[in-house]
Formats: C-alpha cells, structure tokens, sequence
C-alpha cells in the first residue's frame, strides 16, 4: 500500500478512484502560560506503636500535632495527603514541588526526617500502626534536619515532578506521604486540624502545571476534482 504524507501526518493512500483526499492537520497552540498551585492536606494523622500515645491500636486523626519519634518501641510516623482531583488533564512543568510543615518541637539536638510516597491507603480517622503495619514507605525522596533554632517555622522537604504526576494522572494510587524519623529524632508538626491560625496547615506548594492540549486532530477532507500535490513514497 503506498503512503502520503501531507504537513508531516501519514496516512494510507485511499482506494477511491477519480478523488483527491486533503488532509486537514489541526494542532492546539493555546500558548497558555503555567500556573503556580498550593494544595492543603485533605488528610493528615500519625501512626504510633508507643503505649505512651495510645499504643499501635490507637488513633490520632483529630489531634493538632503530626508526631515524629525514633525510640524502638515507641517508633511514631506522620501521613499527609493532597487532593489533585482538579489538576486533571494538567502537565507539571517545574522539576520539583514541596511539602510543607511547620515545625512545633524538636530534641535539643539535630534530628534527621525523610519523606517517603505512601504506597497504600490510609485513613485520617481509622488508620492505626497495627492497620497499616507501620506504615508502606517507598524509597526516601528526601531528608532534612530540624532543630530548636527552626521552631515556629515551615520545614520544607523536596518531591519529584513526576511523583505529582502520577497523582495527577491516577488518583487511586494517590496515597500521599509517609515521614521517617531517622536516628535520634522527635520532633513535632503542626497538623491540619492544629489551633494556631498564625501557623499555616500541611502544604505543598511550589508547583506548576499547565493544561495538556487536545491531541491533534487529523481529519480527512473529500474533494472531489481538485488537484493536490502530496509527497508520494512507494
């Protein structure tokens, strides 16, 4: 079967005789400019096996703290999640976006936090250490350390673009964000549901997308008689 080709789209030569096809190539240049996002927590809660916060069975959605703690025994993890239900058909166009908390306690000393993609689901209202088996992190995404000297100010971890796009482009494998503490560290976030209106609630911010065009649409237009000029190939 020959091929034409016609403003760079190939299409198969149409058995039609005594017709000449055009082909009508429509692309969307909408040159729209990228769009800086915020997102709040939908939900935020941590996970704790520590029988001085209410052991492995015990809940903490409501509370206005996300716990951090690295003792054996007492390990303790925050969960965030972000809602970007609306960004749907969007393409991220920075390299990066950011989480951030605000920081309430920390150890006198230096603690190292990570942030991993939580790989299941979890519950702000039901999810316990025993549910959720300690929690699903993948791999670290990012580490920063806190101390005293940060207190009362946002800390800020960095996430990789395409880890927002694939929350953009597969909600259901959105399960949001796991914190790890790592050695000596105790440290405490302001949460969603905190109580302290001068302290901005889990974010992430730092983003941009900008709406995907639609594909571009190649039609086939019937003209009877008129004499065009296509580039064969055999």
């Amino acid at each position: 079967m020959n091929r034409y080709f016609a403003f760079g789209a190939s299409v198969a030569r149409p058995a039609v005789a005594g017709l000449a096809w055009f082909i009508c190539v429509s692309i969307n240049q909408s040159g729209m400019a990228a769009t800086m996002h915020t997102r709040a927590a939908v939900a935020d809660t941590y996970i704790t096996e520590s029988p001085n916060n209410g052991g492995p069975n015990s809940t903490h959605g409501s509370e206005t703290t996300l716990r951090v703690f690295s003792q054996a025994g007492h390990l303790t993890r925050p969960l965030v999640r972000f809602d970007l239900s609306s960004l749907a058909g969007t393409a991220v166009t920075s390299p990066t976006a950011t989480l951030s908390l605000v920081l309430l306690t920390t150890d006198p000393g230096q603690s190292s936090i990570s942030v991993h993609e939580q790989l299941a689901p979890f519950s702000e209202s039901l999810s316990t250490w025993n549910s959720l088996g300690g929690g699903s992190p993948g791999g670290v995404l990012d580490t920063i350390v806190v101390q005293p000297s940060f207190l009362g100010t946002r800390r800020t971890w960095t996430l990789p673009a395409n880890l927002i796009q694939k929350w953009i482009d597969t909600p259901a494998l959105n399960h949001g964000l796991i914190l790890l503490p790592l050695s000596t560290a105790s440290a405490q976030f302001e949460s969603r549901e905190g109580l302290n209106p001068s302290f901005p609630q889990p974010a992430l911010l730092n983003f941009s997308s900008v709406v995907v065009p639609e594909p571009a649409s190649l039609g086939l237009v019937l003209l009877p008689g008129a004499a065009l000029v296509f580039a064969r190939r055999g």
